[in-house]
């Protein structure tokens, strides 16, 4: 379906907007690599919007004027977020849209229309290639952009203030349509290093007590289990060290957060890179807490005594279970890899980040395809073993593009709620992380002022 014929004319305004989360939930666009996450009740985990406050960045460069509405960041609900948006008239509006929280989302799309039906309406998000169709065909959107709308959207809507319907811009919108350069041929940026830095000062990010940064997207592991590589892909996309640096200096000097997140999902696989990055704040004396993930082999202590110089306070692992059979299964290890290797290089990355006064938080997931009560019970008795700072507990949730074996859906939830609920008892809330301990901060200060 395409748009009618009639004359379209805006001015450079637009509006970004995260919805509201559903009832009794708290909906994260921004986790599983922008496919979406999910927590119980209103006080739920959620990330920051990078992904609008970056867009918003790129969009200002390009001499648009932007408001955000971050329903979820300030736990809104619909009525008050439609309040919000009507408050200023912008004729574009795009709307960050998650496969996970997508029956939410489409009710929000929805009542938008009928709150502003002046508006042209854009479904944006990293989910959008699997959930096109949904989108098109139960709401009355006008633009589904499939790409990372850091890339897609400035093209698109530059194409629709020009637009004279010389050539009609489709319902569905691809890279090719606008002739976004800046996007691969599946809709992924090019080159990160061509970003701006986000425009934090839109989001109400205070509410969140901490900022993120993305240093990098993608991961070429073989894990058929991750959402990530089906929303960023299988190839590493990397920022230069120096950018990266001088992005956490800007963060530090900027807002002054309490600590800072990143984002990557493997951020040491590249432990030169990494090097370099330490490097750089160590020598700038950059005063800001951060933590990071990646796989369990990516770290050694020489590596993590230099990030805690340079400010790491918490790394984050995924341990995901210590079956061999399931993690096999799922590629987690590689044929020729050992599960036992895998698990002593967790519980020496633990007992390092103990020595440190570093902390090291574990994530486990049940409801694996071919996971078993006794595999989870395997898994506690070495969690219990290492002892880690946290043990975090996720069911898995079957994303769209994943390649695990099919299995009964519902039967799938409930066990891994089950195996979930047996972790949870065993590991009650812990201790806060390091990240919030003013002793430790002071600590990392003094060792970096010794090493300069």
């Amino acid at each position: 379906m395409e748009n009618a014929g009639q004359s379209f004319t805006a001015s450079r305004r637009i509006l970004l907007v995260n919805p509201p989360s559903p009832a009794g939930l708290t909906a994260n666009r921004e986790g599983a690599g922008g496919l979406g996450a999910w927590s119980p009740g209103y006080g739920g985990f959620i990330y920051p919007p990078q992904t609008l406050a970056t867009t918003a960045a790129v969009l200002r460069l390009a001499g648009w004027h932007v408001r955000l509405v971050d329903a979820a960041g300030e736990r809104i609900n619909t009525e008050a977020a439609l309040q919000r948006v009507k408050a200023q008239p912008e004729t574009l509006i795009a709307i960050l849209i998650a496969q996970l929280s997508l029956e939410n989302d489409l009710a929000f799309v929805n009542s938008l229309r009928v709150a502003v039906p002046q508006a042209r309406l854009i479904a944006i998000g990293t989910s959008m290639p699997f959930i096109e169709a949904q989108i098109l065909e139960r709401t009355d959107v006008d633009h589904v952009a499939i790409g990372e709308p850091e890339g897609i959207l400035l093209p698109l809507c530059q194409v629709l203030i020009g637009e004279s319907f010389v050539r009609r811009v489709r319902r569905s919108v691809t890279a090719a349509d606008v002739n976004a350069s800046n996007l691969d041929q599946f809709g992924r940026l090019k080159d990160l290093n061509a970003l701006p830095f986000p425009a934090w000062d839109l989001v109400p990010w205070q509410q969140y007590g901490f900022l993120t940064i993305s240093t990098s997207r993608g991961c070429d592991d073989t894990c058929t289990f991750c959402p990530y590589v089906v929303g960023q892909g299988r190839k590493l996309r990397s920022r230069h060290p120096q950018q990266v640096a001088d992005e956490m200096a800007w963060l530090a000097t900027t807002f002054h957060p309490a600590r800072v997140i990143i984002r990557d999902p493997v951020f040491a696989c590249d432990r030169q890179r990494v090097e370099a990055i330490c490097r750089e704040l160590i020598t700038h004396r950059v005063n800001l807490a951060w933590e990071c993930e990646s796989r369990p082999e990516h770290f050694s202590e020489p590596l993590l005594r230099l990030m805690q110089q340079a400010g790491c306070t918490t790394i984050k692992i995924g341990l995901e279970t210590t079956s061999e059979r399931v993690l096999r299964t799922l590629w987690r290890i590689p044929p020729h890899g050992s599960a036992h290797a895998y698990m002593e290089r967790t519980a020496s990355i633990v007992a390092t980040c103990h020595d440190l006064g570093m902390a090291c938080r574990v994530f486990v997931m049940t409801g694996l395809p071919g996971q078993t009560d006794e595999d989870v019970n395997r898994t506690i008795a070495f969690l219990h073993k290492i002892k880690p700072t946290v043990v975090h507990v996720k069911p898995f949730h079957r994303y769209p593009g994943l390649a695990v074996p099919l299995a009964d859906a519902v039967e799938e939830r409930r066990r891994g709620e089950q195996q979930a609920h047996m972790i949870r008892e065993a590991f009650p809330r812990q201790a806060p992380p390091a990240s919030s301990n003013p002793l430790r901060r002071a600590r990392r200060w003094l060792a970096r002022r010794i090493l300069q």
